[in-house]
C-alpha cells in the first residue's frame, strides 16, 4: 500500500495549510507522516486490517504535558476511499482535539525547558559559593541536580535542586557555629521569623485545631459510670477505675493524652511540665487529623484510656 502518495494527495486538502506529506518509517515500513511548520504531525500508516489506512495524531517527545486517550484521537478508513475522504475524516475527528491540545504541549514543554534552565542556574550558583562544590546528577531522580561538597573533618554538604523552586539540604558532621549559622539564615526566610518561638513548658493549651471542649464530653459518655471527667475548653481530665488521671489536649496541633505515672516510677520533666509520661511505652493516643469528626475522635479517646488501665 502506497501511504506516501495519499498523504501527499491528502495535505493539500486539510485546513491551515501547508501540510507536507514525507516518508516515516519510524514504526511501520512505508508509513507515511503529513506534517505541518507549527509542529503538528499526523502519522498515516497501513491498518490491521487489509485494504485500511490508520491515522494517528503525534506529539513533541519527551511531553511534559499530561495526556490521556481523548487527547490522542484516531481514525481508519479504506484507502481506496481516497485522499478527500482521508482529509474530510482527519478534520473531523482528529484536528479539533489536535489543534486544541497541541499548543498546550508545546508550551508545556517550553516551560520545562526553562524551569530546567532555572535549576541548572541556581546550581551553579550554589556551587559557586563554596569552593570546590560541583554540580552533578540528583540522587533522587524527578529532574533534580545534586551539589555535594566534602569539607574537612569529614564534614560534607548535598543540596538536591529541583526545578520545582524547592530544594532538600543534607549536612552532616558540621560544627555547632555551623549549624547555628544554617539555622538562623534559614529562620531569616521564614515570614513570621522575628516572632518569638513559644515555649512549650509555659502553656498546656496549643494551636486549638481540635474542639477538645467537645471530644472530651464524648469520650466520658463512651467510657461509661465507672470513669469521672471534669471539662473545659482547653483540656478534659479524666479519672480511671484504678484512679489514674489523664489529660486530653491540643498539644500543639495534636490531639494527645497525657497521664500521671501512679505506678512508683520515677516522671521526667515533660513538654507539659513534672508527671508527664508515655506508660506503658508505646500505648497512648495521638491524632493530627483535626478534620475527623468529634464523635469519631471521642470513640478513638475512649479506646485509648481502656487499653492504658488494661495494662
Amino acid at each position: 500500500m502506497d501511504t506516501l502518495n495519499l498523504a501527499k494527495d491528502t495535505a493539500s486538502l486539510l485546513p491551515d495549510g501547508p501540510w507536507t506529506a514525507v516518508p516515516d518509517d519510524t514504526w511501520n515500513p512505508g508509513a507515511s507522516r503529513l506534517t505541518h511548520a507549527d509542529g503538528r504531525s499526523i502519522r498515516i500508516d497501513r491498518a490491521r486490517r487489509d485494504g485500511y489506512v490508520h491515522a494517528s495524531v503525534l506529539y513533541p517527545h519527551p511531553c511534559h504535558f499530561p495526556l490521556h486517550g481523548g487527547h490522542q484521537p484516531t481514525t481508519e478508513m479504506r484507502a481506496d476511499r481516497g485522499a478527500r475522504a482521508l482529509a474530510s475524516a482527519l478534520t473531523r475527528k482528529l484536528l479539533p482535539v489536535y489543534n486544541e491540545i497541541h499548543p498546550q504541549v508545546v508550551a508545556a514543554n517550553s516551560a520545562h525547558v526553562e524551569a530546567a534552565r532555572k535549576r541548572d542556574a541556581f546550581a551553579d550558583h550554589l556551587a559557586s559559593l563554596v569552593p570546590g562544590a560541583s554540580v552533578g546528577d540528583g540522587h533522587h531522580g524527578g529532574g533534580a541536580v545534586h551539589v555535594h561538597h566534602y569539607g574537612p573533618n569529614l564534614s560534607r554538604a548535598d543540596v538536591d535542586v529541583s526545578s520545582q523552586e524547592t530544594h532538600t539540604i543534607n549536612l552532616r558532621w558540621i560544627s555547632s557555629a555551623a549549624a547555628e549559622a544554617v539555622m538562623r539564615a534559614y529562620a531569616a526566610t521564614l515570614p513570621d521569623h522575628t516572632a518569638a518561638a513559644p515555649d512549650p513548658a509555659s502553656s498546656d493549651t496549643g494551636t486549638g485545631a481540635f474542639p477538645v471542649e467537645a471530644i472530651g464530653p464524648l469520650a466520658h459518655e463512651a467510657l461509661g459510670s465507672d470513669w469521672t471527667a471534669e471539662h473545659g475548653a482547653a483540656e478534659s481530665v479524666f479519672t480511671g477505675p484504678d484512679q489514674r488521671v489523664f489529660r486530653l489536649l491540643d498539644d500543639e496541633g495534636t490531639l494527645a493524652l497525657w497521664f500521671d505515672d501512679a505506678m512508683g516510677h520515677s516522671v521526667p520533666e515533660g513538654p507539659l511540665g513534672g508527671g508527664a509520661v508515655i506508660y506503658p511505652p508505646g500505648v497512648w493516643f495521638e491524632c493530627r487529623s483535626p478534620s475527623e469528626p468529634a464523635g469519631a475522635l471521642a470513640v478513638s479517646v475512649a479506646e485509648a484510656l481502656r487499653s492504658l488501665t488494661a495494662t
